[in-house]
């Protein structure tokens, strides 16, 4: 019989910068996507990995309690809080769950039905969850890329709508609950607390920022025109292809350009968009130098390894 089919590619995503969490001060997490699994790799560069699961059965559903016996629906963000608790977003089932350092699964947000209801997290509705990021104060925050928004639920387990409405858009506003987003995928959070947005279907990057004297957020565009492409140089020339996952090193923004099949970086000191890993428009597998190495299409998600 033929070989079996290599496993899935795993999806990779950072914590915020704020909670250097025991997942990964040992490693990096993943969300094995088709799997419907969570898992973990423990390990250091150059030494020996290994791979545990921690929460999901496998198999595509619908289950809360120990992590063997759970089940997702196409997991895909994660991110850790300062007490260990891992949150999911479990996008094929409109939710967010939680993985307790115990090991149990719980849902903290979502009915199971698409929507856009705020509210108390057992009523409060949301639509493909799949970008996830916590601040200092364990809010979490949610690119609810079905609804086009970024909605943020706190301690108390509240949801409420930060940004966007639930039309597409590409607008930026002061009143970021005015501005618009099409799909917005990664979340990353800058150490000022700003929060930065794979704006996937608008080809942009996007930021979010707390207006100090009215409260509420802003939102502006970093880099993008709007347009998909692959040119590099300044951030508002320069061209991005379905952005889809962000992290955050010394200060400059990495992002995951799915549709270019690169990792290009967003200068901070020099306002600039440069590729730094791959060749856009051609897809494969090739590992040496950065600027001749091949990814397959949609690379996702990047993260960066705790220092």
């Amino acid at each position: 019989p033929p070989p079996p089919p290599p496993p899935p590619p795993p999806f990779f995503f950072h914590p915020t910068p704020a909670h250097p969490d025991p997942l990964w001060s040992r490693g990096l997490g993943d969300v094995y996507k088709r799997q419907h699994s969570v898992r973990k790799l423990t390990g250091a560069p150059g030494g020996t990995w290994t791979v545990t699961t921690l929460a999901g059965a496998g198999a595509t559903g619908y289950v809360d309690g120990p992590g063997p016996s759970s089940r997702f629906n196409l997991p895909q963000g994660l991110t850790v809080d300062s007490s260990g608790n891992v949150y999911v977003a479990d996008t094929g089932n409109h939710r967010i769950r939680l993985i307790s350092p115990a090991g149990r699964v719980s849902t903290l947000v979502g009915t199971g039905v698409s929507g856009s209801d705020d509210g108390a997290a057992a009523v409060a509705k949301l639509s493909s969850p799949i970008g996830l990021v916590l601040d200092t104060q364990d809010n979490l925050y949610v690119a609810d890329s079905g609804n086009n928004r970024i909605r943020m639920v706190n301690p108390s387990a509240y949801v409420s709508t930060i940004a966007g409405t639930t039309t597409s858009g590409s607008s930026d506003n002061a009143d970021a609950a005015l501005g618009g987003f099409n799909c917005p995928a990664g979340l990353i959070m800058g150490n000022d607390n700003t929060i930065y947005v794979a704006d996937k279907l608008n080809h942009k990057i996007r930021k979010l920022t707390r207006n100090a004297n009215a409260g509420g957020w802003s939102l502006g565009s970093v880099a993008g025109t709007g347009a998909p492409g692959s040119a590099d140089g300044l951030e508002d020339t320069a061209q991005l292809n379905h952005p889809t996952g962000l992290a955050l090193s010394a200060g400059n923004l990495i992002v995951a350009d799915s549709g270019n099949s690169c990792v290009r970086i967003l200068s901070a000191s020099l306002a600039t968009v440069d590729t730094v890993a791959g060749i856009a428009g051609r897809s494969g597998h090739a590992d040496g130098a950065a600027r001749t190495s091949l990814f397959s299409w949609g690379v996702v998600a990047v993260a960066q390894l705790p220092d």
